[in-house]
């Protein structure tokens, strides 16, 4: 009887953290509000990330891995049933801290780099869009004086054709 196992760490290849920024300035405060809740994602009991999963072909292959395994302090999760197919078991530990540890750090890395684009996306976008708004508002300001030109043009050639007609009525004693 063989006692061979396999354990596959799939945190770094299925491990994903969707960042919404609307900043388009560095905000610290934010950036640690991503990451902690990147860690309670990482954290997630049914997600797995901070855990490896074992396949054992045999029953004493399943001993041996948590036996090996325990000395490099993973841990058997509470409430944690292995899985059992025929001979075949696989189940999860979880990863000692100085695993989880480098996962976090990994974690915070990505996040950064992350927030880090989209705050440069933001900026660019937000630098398009004020200056887009500042020549809107210098068109809006050159068509409020050519309207007020126009209306006091307007105005003014309306009093001169009333004092014209006023003039007209008084040369011909109309009232």
């Amino acid at each position: 009887m063989t006692t061979n196992y396999t354990t596959r760490d799939q945190f770094k290849a299925d491990y994903s953290f969707p960042l919404k920024t609307e900043s388009y300035k560095f905000n610290s405060a934010e950036l640690k509000t991503l990451v902690d809740r990147a860690y309670d994602l990482y954290s997630q009991p049914g997600l797995n990330y901070n855990k490896i999963f074992v396949n054992a072909g045999h029953f004493e292959s399943a001993v041996n891995a948590v036996i090996e395994l325990s000395k490099d302090g993973f841990t058997y999760p509470e409430k944690r049933k292995p899985l059992h197919s025929g001979p075949n078991y696989a189940f999860y530990l979880e990863k000692p801290q100085t695993l989880q540890n480098g996962d976090k750090e990994f974690i915070k890395e990505m996040v950064m780099a992350n927030y880090i684009t989209a705050v440069e996306q933001n900026e660019k976008v937000y630098k398009v869009k004020l200056k887009q708004e500042l020549i809107d508002a210098e068109r809006q300001k050159e068509a409020d004086k050519a309207a007020k030109q126009a209306a006091d043009k307007d105005a003014k050639l309306v009093d001169q054709a009333e004092k014209a007609f006023q003039q007209i009525l008084q040369e011909e004693g109309i009232q």
